[in-house]
């Protein structure tokens, strides 16, 4: 895989931009070396450096995401982080899910899904023109569009009022309640976990992944004595549904930073700040 998280100093600060243009620039870059080597690539877009699910946030994300897309970068990451890549928001992820679903419908571009361009069908409309009416309408707009979750809002004004007049932060916070009542849990088998987390010990082990036993089910830890990777990979990759996946575990446990500050004190006794 070629790729990374290169970025560019942000001047004013000295702090690395991860969503800044230029950032992204670099990515779409390196994905040209990387297509020429014949490897896949890989790069840390539809990132931002705001603290909130703001506009900051959504310019940045948005349009980093839609530059790696149409680089044409293999895999990208980023979705759901805010302040530079330190912190996942359950919120901004499920709202990068329509912005990706967006930037795929973009990829595939204008399609000729009939013969002739619908021309015969035109012809027998009557003036009024009422393409709704149509059966090819009723039969193509699901291929056509893409349908965003209830989180972007494209009602009249009066309906927006009468909902609650929310937000975009508010009405993602709907969302991942949803998602997580109605988690079910990760479709594979008990043996197939078992040998995914195995398999990501052994590999791990030569870097360093300490053998802990892995998170049961996300419950609370005593202690944060449990491999973080393993349990990144199993419930994700593992999973029919991988947003839900990831907004259910950000969303049952602590925040990311303290629990890696508790894995770190668990594995070093306590020392580690």
């Amino acid at each position: 895989m070629w790729g990374g998280a290169p970025a560019i100093l942000d001047m004013r600060s000295g702090a690395a931009a991860m969503g800044a243009i230029e950032t992204a620039m670099i990515d779409a870059a390196y994905a040209e070396v990387g297509r020429s080597l014949g490897l896949p690539t890989h790069g840390y877009l539809s990132a931002t450096d705001a603290k909130l699910v703001d506009a900051q946030a959504g310019l940045e994300s948005g349009s980093s995401a839609l530059i790696g897309a149409l680089a044409g970068i293999d895999l990208i990451s980023g979705a759901g982080m805010l302040d530079s890549l330190l912190t996942q928001s359950a919120e901004r992820l499920v709202v990068d899910a329509d912005a990706i679903g967006m930037i795929q419908s973009l990829l595939r571009g204008i399609q000729t899904p009939t013969e002739t361009l619908a021309t015969g069908a035109f012809a027998g409309l009557q003036e009024a023109g009422s393409f709704l009416q149509m059966p090819e309408t009723r039969r193509l707009f699901k291929g056509e569009q893409y349908i965003p979750s209830s989180i972007i809002d494209r009602s009249w004004q009066r309906a927006w009022e009468e909902a609650g007049a929310l937000d975009t932060f508010q009405r993602a916070r709907v969302r991942v309640d949803e998602l997580l009542a109605a988690y079910a849990g990760s479709s594979i088998s008990a043996d197939t976990e078992s040998a995914l987390v195995d398999r990501v010990r052994r590999e791990g082990a030569p870097f360093g992944l300490w053998p802990c036993e892995p998170l049961n089910e996300f419950t609370p830890l005593p202690r944060c004595n449990v491999d973080i990777a393993s349990v990144f990979i199993v419930r994700i990759a593992g999973s029919a549904h991988p947003v839900r996946e990831l907004v259910t575990l950000i969303g049952r446990q602590l925040p990311l930073w303290k629990r890696i500050r508790q894995f770190r004190q668990s594995c070093l006794g306590g020392g580690a700040q």
